[in-house]
């Protein structure tokens, strides 16, 4: 199941007392249309095989509650604007071209990977959400050429396996 927002709108589902938000499929957004979700008191559950956040245009896509993830593919930013709120039980996060985080937490399983299949990135700057200096992924491919590091005064750990696709510039810390 596909939720499609197009050019020109937006959508937003709030849930009251104690419900969650389970979603199947994939959430596009098209123009400048945002999507913004909240569950009741419980959580989102993202159930599909793979939960695309893309679309076409520039459009955000806000929670509001604590999501479940397995499985993410984030072309879109995605912030994450409820008290406490994160994504957990991450398996492997793929960020695309226009990806972004912003506010909450990730965090994964022992085993969870981070994958940047992008076209091209310059920079990753300051503190970047999807890589956790504490509970982050197992391991790490940066599918990019031309990609810089620059962390602000924190070190990004790969207890796994780092995979580098091209050329890769680190000023700060990475270990």
């Amino acid at each position: 199941d596909t939720l499609t927002v197009e050019a020109g709108s937006s959508f937003t589902h709030t849930g009251t007392g104690a419900s969650s938000l389970t979603i199947g499929g994939e959430i596009t957004t098209e123009g400048t249309g945002n999507v913004s979700l909240a569950a009741g008191t419980g959580r989102i559950h993202f159930t599909g095989t793979e939960t695309r956040l893309t679309g076409g245009g520039t459009g955000a896509i806000t929670l509001n509650s604590s999501a479940d993830v397995v499985h993410l593919y984030l072309e879109r930013t995605l912030t994450m604007a409820g008290v406490g709120t994160a994504l957990t039980g991450i398996e492997d996060f793929h960020m695309l071209d226009n990806g972004a985080v912003s506010g909450g937490a990730c965090s994964y399983t022992a085993n969870g990977s981070l994958i940047y299949s992008v076209n091209s990135l310059s920079s990753l700057v300051s503190s970047p959400l999807e890589w956790p200096a504490a509970g982050g992924p197992h391991d790490v491919t940066i599918g990019a050429s031309g990609v810089e590091f620059l962390y602000s005064a924190t070190t990004r750990s790969v207890p796994g396996t780092l995979t580098l696709l091209g050329a890769l510039t680190i000023p700060n810390q990475l270990s």
